[in-house]
């Protein structure tokens, strides 16, 4: 036997003393034993009837099997990789995965599954990601993932589930990523997600979550990214987030959001990235960042804020991109951006500033690109951007500025680029 991979076709003949490639399929061989079998997209209504015993991966995907008979893979101990994506699935009858005891990884979405019974992968106990994303999921059974606690990643996205079973989770006690967006899920159950104590990223987004209670997320210590844009959340409870102490990525975006309070963030004291755009805020009160001392990216674009107010943005030594483009903008009180020492890059477009006060910018040292296209700005005023000495990129364009003092741009010694109107 060759040691080197090479395909061959259904036709071929026996590939080492007992192999056969099934035919319509292609198939290959590497690392002397380890069987590829590749039947993808070959209008089969069928398993393949007497797959070789050693076959490591196993590619159905894009066939027409509509169903999985009861032990149809019962003679494949050795196989690792099954896809069985887009094959119109619609059944899998109990069993169906019985001998599969190698099997780590397992794809079957874009399906038309409605239904798997509890247990269904109990003979899966390797199981490390499972694909089930869109496929027609109203509901899912509790006991569905009993036996899979070496589960690494499990995606449910992009199905139909409204409610999910407090406990339907709690057999997954090693998983590391969790994929539920694309749902109708309107209310998350305290209890959900307890048992993921091993959980790094969990996306909820576009479901239709009106709102976030207290203690959703208090367990999940090592969750580093949580996905929640998308929704119709209007309210976060206070401490939402506490014990939320890896969180490095937090996205609320597209959401209905019109107020956070002092205690929105608590607890997230390694968040990098916050995602608040597109929602309904109209103000920021003092503090409410005052936790987020490592945060890197504020993203508050497209929002109803009318001011900025003094030390809005307190306990943000680390920000290094502030976006409050397309909001209502009209006035930047004095030290309003005190505190902000690292911000390199801020957009302010889209606002309607009309003009900017003395010192409107004091305490951005290291600003270098500052973005003010489209913000109703008519004049430019002495001092209007002093206190800027490292800027090195200005956009104004799309103003109606009339006016320019000679002295305007005398602070920024290291203006590279300066965008005016036309």
């Amino acid at each position: 036997m060759a040691s080197d991979s090479r395909p061959s076709g259904g036709d071929a003949s026996l590939i080492g003393s007992e192999t056969k490639c099934p035919t319509p399929c292609l198939c290959s061989y590497e690392y002397n034993d380890e069987y590829n079998i590749f039947c993808s997209s070959r209008n089969l209504s069928r398993i393949p009837e007497q797959l070789p015993t050693n076959v490591r991966s196993l590619w159905l995907d894009g066939n027409n099997l509509t169903m999985l008979p009861k032990e149809a893979f019962k003679n494949l101990s050795q196989l690792d990789f099954l896809n069985l994506q887009s094959s119109q699935l619609n059944n899998l009858e109990q069993h169906s995965f019985h001998g599969l005891k190698a099997l780590a990884h397992l794809h079957l979405e874009r399906n038309l599954l409605k239904f798997l019974a509890p247990n269904t992968f109990l003979h899966t106990q390797n199981l490390v990601s499972l694909s089930l994303n869109n496929n027609y999921f109203t509901k899912i059974e509790d006991g569905l993932f009993s036996g899979l606690s070496n589960l690494w990643y499990l995606n449910l996205g992009w199905n139909s589930l409204v409610v999910l079973p407090d406990t339907v989770f709690h057999d997954l006690p090693n998983l590391r990523e969790l994929i539920l967006a694309g749902n109708r899920l309107t209310y998350l159950h305290p209890p959900l997600f307890l048992s993921l104590v091993e959980l790094k990223e969990l996306d909820l987004s576009g479901n239709l979550l009106r709102g976030i209670k207290a203690h959703i997320f208090t367990k999940l210590h090592k969750l580093q990214k949580l996905y929640l844009n998308h929704n119709i959340i209007s309210t976060i409870a206070p401490r939402a987030f506490v014990g939320m102490k890896s969180l490095r990525w937090l996205d609320l975006s597209h959401n209905r959001l019109s107020a956070l309070s002092e205690d929105t963030f608590v607890g997230l004291l390694s968040l990098h990235v916050l995602r608040l755009s597109n929602n309904s805020l109209t103000s920021l009160r003092p503090r409410v960042f005052k936790d987020l001392q490592f945060l890197e990216e504020l993203n508050l674009g497209h929002n109803k804020i009318k001011s900025l107010t003094e030390r809005a943005f307190d306990g943000l030594g680390q920000l290094e991109f502030l976006s409050l483009n397309h909001n209502s903008i009209q006035e930047i009180r004095s030290g309003a951006f005190s505190g902000l020492l690292s911000v390199a890059v801020m957009n302010l477009s889209g606002n309607c500033l009309k003009t900017l006060q003395e010192n409107s910018f004091r305490g951005l040292g290291k600003l270098h690109s500052l973005h003010l296209e489209n913000s109703c700005l008519n004049k430019i005023k002495p001092l209007m951007f002093s206190g800027l000495s490292n800027l090195r990129r200005l956009f104004l364009q799309r103003n109606e500025i009339s006016f320019i003092d000679d002295n305007s741009f005398s602070d920024l010694q290291d203006l590279l680029e300066l965008d005016l109107p036309a």
